[in-house]
């Protein structure tokens, strides 16, 4: 029978051609079956910014990248490029931290430099001066109107901080007031600012916790009875970190992990690592057994922990992860991008310092694909150990050793990062030099930086505050420059102070 059929295939071309159609036919079935049915996962991209982390204290919000670039904050649409001056026009000391609350405003601390400055006006008018205490405080700047406020007597621990938006208030963590009056630098105290009385207060003078880490959103089954989640070592056991909900002046206890406990986009989901020395439970009546967790180890396979169920779902990775550096963004259908910083993983490689795949949660599982990223820009050579925000599409912002941010992004979304060229910046600056009583700018190529010298007189204020009006009303890009302001003596011409 076969050898009939070859001899017919052989010798009959209709009948060949017929069997070939048929055949052809059949392989183009079967290719489009696998390529509808596997698997497909984004690529990304690594794109470098000219943002300093410790400079401009850049933070991804939505599709706007908040920036300050020494004198003024701007946000920065990265998908068109778009860009806006929220505030300016203040001669400010040097900032040391900063946390940004969106459009509203930024929380302030500031090291140097606070002669001749706006703080120290202030700090004149309610009968004090500058001196160590003093230099101590926060401050909180409104974009809406401009004004710049005492906070808090003492300055922001490690940048903690939380906006939550049904309340409309800020809170943010400093150290107790009366044990740094002591000079004891332990214990934490939880501070507020109310958007809707434009007031202060102290929340909590004593937060019964250790090794505070992140403020951030609770999961959404106790989010609207929470005002905001901490995650902070445990203060029997330093090597445990726990997730507790702050509400009406007291903590309650959601999870407890006996390793590194990290957040992601999406606050139902958190990151941690396996090993087998730890069973976690979450403190709602009903045991919780999510495989074991990293103990003492540096790196671990990577779990993500589902906190929005009672009882706590826990999806395996199937990737080591390393106890500090890692990023995971989670989209709303459940599709997931995560960075993570190889310091200490047994699979680093030399030139390889992190690691990215993207993937889906499917079930209790997560699929997913390593790749090796495309740079744009740079190469990175040093680890990443910050994670500073995500977009609404997936870009997550990141820093390195060094301080150098990068944008990482799906392949498929167009940044929009231009900086404008240095003349152009240059002639819209002149243009608003005379309207506002500028001595003189400098520009310095190797930092992209101008400074610009403005006489010490009564108007010093004013004249700022008119420079302003003038950039505001010029459309000038600064993404990628820094403003520095200095103040000359108008009689010798010598810097007072910068």
């Amino acid at each position: 029978m076969l050898n009939k059929l070859l001899f017919k295939f052989n010798q009959d071309k209709i009948f060949r051609r017929k069997v070939l159609i048929i055949f052809s036919s059949l392989g183009l079935v079967i290719l489009i079956f696998f390529a509808l049915t596997r698997k497909s996962y984004n690529q990304y991209t690594f794109t470098s910014t000219p943002l300093k982390d410790s400079e401009s204290f850049a933070q991804l919000m939505g599709e706007e990248l908040y920036f300050y670039n020494g004198s003024t904050f701007l946000k920065k649409n990265i998908t068109s490029g778009t860009e806006q001056i929220l505030s300016s026009g203040q001669y400010l000391p040097y900032v040391s931290s900063l946390s940004w609350v969106g459009e509203k405003g930024v929380l302030l601390n500031f090291s140097s430099g606070f002669y001749y400055s706006k703080v120290e006006d202030i700090l004149r008018s309610r009968g004090e001066r500058i001196n160590s205490d003093t230099k101590e405080k926060t401050w909180f700047l409104s974009f809406s109107n401009g004004e710049l406020s005492v906070a808090s007597n003492l300055g922001v621990t490690n940048n903690l901080s939380f906006y939550n938006t049904s309340e409309e208030k800020l809170y943010f963590i400093t150290p107790q007031e009366e044990l740094a009056e002591d000079g004891i630098d332990s214990g934490y105290q939880l501070n507020s600012y109310s958007f809707r009385s434009n007031e202060s207060a102290i929340e909590n003078t004593s937060l019964q916790t250790s090794g505070i880490k992140y403020l951030v959103a609770c999961p959404e089954r106790i989010s609207r009875s929470t005002s905001f989640c901490l995650i902070s070592l445990d203060k029997e056991n330093q090597s445990q970190e726990k997730l507790f909900a702050y509400s009406k002046n007291k903590l309650t206890e959601i999870y407890s992990s006996k390793n590194v406990l990290k957040p992601t986009s999406n606050p139902n989901y958190y990151i941690s690592l396996k090993t087998g020395e730890d069973k976690g439970s979450v403190k709602n009546g009903q045991q919780y057994d999510p495989e074991d967790l990293e103990g003492a180890g540096l790196f671990g396979e990577g779990m993500l922990i589902d906190l929005n169920s009672e009882k706590g779902t826990v999806f395996e990775l199937g990737l080591d992860l390393s106890a500090g550096g890692t990023a995971f963004y989670l989209s709303q259908d459940n599709d997931f991008v995560l960075l993570d910083n190889l310091a200490a993983n047994k699979n680093t490689k030399d030139g390889d310092p992190f690691v990215y795949a993207s993937g889906k949660v499917e079930g209790q599982n997560a699929s997913l694909k390593k790749y090796k990223a495309k740079s744009i820009g740079q190469s990175f050579d040093s680890l990443f150990i910050r994670n500073h925000g995500y977009s609404t599409n997936g870009a997550i912002l990141m820093s390195d050793f060094e301080g150098n941010m990068v944008i990482v992004s799906s392949s498929q979304n167009n940044l929009s990062l231009d900086i404008a060229e240095q003349q152009i910046v240059s002639n819209k600056l002149s243009s608003c030099k005379s309207s506002s009583a500028i001595s003189d700018i400098q520009y310095f190529d190797a930092s992209r930086q101008f400074k610009l010298f403005w006489e010490d007189d009564s108007r010093l204020q004013l004249n700022i505050s008119e420079f302003e009006k003038c950039l505001k009303g010029a459309n000038i890009s600064l993404y990628g420059y820094s403003l520095k302001y200095g103040i000359v003596d108008p009689i010798t011409g010598k810097i007072v102070s910068e």
